[in-house]
């Protein structure tokens, strides 16, 4: 079996910290993340995803109001749609046929 690349394994250690920090995060600590940094929740979605937390993610950005909007690339083509964290990762998973049972 070959072994681990040096990109792989910078790229895992991401993805488990991701993990670590979403499992055990403190609203508080994660508000502040996203005042400091108002793409944050975005930002870190494609961790989220490999995790297959994002229905655990999406629930906790719209419960506390936390995602400034949606990220730059995402277009809902519904009619006068609010912005909703949890349609979208819906929308994402069904147009992709993801699965987080798979993913686990």
């Amino acid at each position: 079996m070959p072994r681990r690349t040096f990109s792989y394994t910078r790229v895992l250690g991401k993805i488990r910290v991701h993990a670590n920090f979403v499992r055990a995060a403190k609203l508080d600590r994660i508000k502040m993340l996203i005042d400091e940094d108002p793409n944050y929740a975005n930002d870190v979605l494609p961790y989220i995803w490999a995790m297959g937390m994002l229905n655990e993610w999406s629930e906790l950005l719209d419960r506390y109001s936390l995602a400034a909007g949606p990220p730059r690339w995402y277009e809902d083509h519904r009619e006068n749609a609010e912005f909703s964290y949890q349609d979208m990762t819906e929308s994402l998973k069904r147009s992709f046929g993801y699965s987080e049972k798979e993913n686990k």
